[in-house]
This record gives C-alpha cells, structure tokens and sequence, in this order.
C-alpha cells in the first residue's frame, strides 16, 4: 500500500515538533548565519561558500539563506564556523569553539602532511 505524505501519519515536514525546543524557522537561522557573517567580507563568504558575491551579500544581510551544498563548502572551509554550526544545530562541544576549532586546524594540518 502506497502512503501519500498528506496520509500517513508518520510524515513530517519538520515544521510540526511537539517540543517548540526543537522547532527552528528560517528567521532564526537567517539571524544566525547573519551574525556569523558580520566581520567577513562578501567576497571571502562568496569564496568559500561557492556563491556569487551577490547572493553572498544577501546572506550576509539575512536576506537569503543557504543550500546545504553550500553550508557544507564553508563547514569544511571553516573550522571556526563548523563548530559554531555544530552548536547551533544542539551540538555539545568539549570546549569553547575557538579550542575546537583550533583542534581541528591542527588536526588537519598533521593529516594533509606530505611525507
């Protein structure tokens, strides 16, 4: 039997959560990528984000949002932003973010090592 999502009862848009806790808009998170963005330029968002600048300047502004494409380019681009993300997203960090990231950093650097 073939359920369609306005029949069965297991379906849900992410939109309907019992616990507001859980619940996040687009508001929310436009408020928040607008906040992480504030000190960067439009360029180096469109940069990592793989954007153009434009587009770039509206998330910058809390105008656009992001697909996840591009929230994965600048996670994998951004220590510092993956941890805030991850945090965000109800992530428990063992530390700040600024050590988490900084972590990584060295993590990355001793991996990606040419021998």
């Amino acid at each position: 039997m073939n359920y369609s999502p306005a029949t069965n009862p297991r379906f849900n848009r992410g939109e309907q959560y019992s616990n507001p806790h859980l619940r996040s808009d687009t508001s929310e998170c436009s408020d928040w990528l607008k906040e992480q963005f504030r000190r960067q330029s439009s360029k180096d968002i469109s940069t990592v984000a793989g954007i153009g600048q434009r587009a770039a300047e509206g998330v910058k502004q809390g105008k656009n949002g992001l697909t996840m494409a591009h929230l994965v380019n600048i996670c994998r681009a951004d220590p510092d932003f993956r941890a805030a993300f991850f945090e965000f997203c109800g992530g428990k960090l063992e530390g700040d973010p600024e050590m988490v990231a900084a972590l990584s950093r060295a993590i990355n650097l001793v991996v990606n090592r040419n021998p």
